[in-house]
């Protein structure tokens, strides 16, 4: 384990704040909370087979990450778990651009807030993309969720939900398999126009597409036995 503060949200990192660097390969089973937080001049990352866990702020505010790949061995990208706010692993990484992502969980807030990317691959195997993982990514133009995952979790404990893909303001196809489409998961998309729901969909939440007004057409399958409140309510 790379050990941050593990007993507070602030976490001082083992390496946080070393703005000189600019490259890292890293293969400890565990990269502990805020471990590279604000390395501004980061630049590459790899990041091994056999890594187990990124934790809270692991990379938040490096904001020199353009290109990233997460293996399949990553079971969590873990945000802030007590907390709706969740500021997450790699929160406010503005210059990345282009990700590959196996991890088993995609945690809260991971990816919050990061504008500039463009180009998410989703593997097959990744079970849970978490409340706010990506949102407010407003560069995202084409989504592909495998059947893999079993939820696209939204706020579950308010009725608005501020869900996964909530505010991907650029997004405009979609193609879901995931079994559970959780609350808020891509409201306010409004460049959404063209969505595939996969047949092994169970359960629409209340304003899963809640906004997304370019939709004219969706085709929900037999498999889909919940919608929720204003799920497709394709107008605020």
């Amino acid at each position: 384990t790379i050990a941050g503060n593990e007993n507070t949200f602030s976490g001082e990192g083992s390496f946080e704040g070393c703005n000189a660097l600019t490259s890292l390969k890293i293969s400890a089973k565990t990269i502990g909370r805020g471990a590279f937080k604000g390395c501004k001049n980061l630049e590459e990352v790899t990041i091994e087979e056999g890594v187990k866990t990124i934790a809270y702020q692991a990379f938040y505010g490096c904001k020199g990450i353009e290109s990233l790949v997460i293996p399949a061995s990553v079971e969590t990208l873990a945000g802030n778990e007590n907390t709706f706010s969740g500021e997450g692993s790699f929160e406010g990484c503005n210059a990345l651009v282009s990700l590959k992502i196996g991890a088993q969980t995609i945690g809260r807030g991971a990816f919050k807030g990061c504008e500039n990317l463009k180009e998410v691959t989703i593997e097959e195997g990744v079970k849970t993309i978490a409340y706010q993982a990506f949102y407010g990514c407003k560069g995202i133009k084409s989504l592909v969720i495998p059947a893999s995952v079993e939820t696209l979790a939204g706020n579950e404990n308010t009725f608005s939900g501020e869900g996964s893909f909530e505010g991907c303001s650029a997004l405009a196809t979609l193609k879901i398999g995931a079994k559970t489409i959780g609350r808020g998961a891509f409201k306010g998309c409004g460049n959404l126009k063209e969505v595939t729901i996969e047949e092994g969909v169970k359960t629409i939440k209340d304003e899963a597409f809640s906004g997304c007004k370019m939709i004219t057409k969706i085709t929900v399958p037999s498999s889909v036995t919940e919608i929720g409140l204003n799920a497709l309510r394709l107008t605020i």
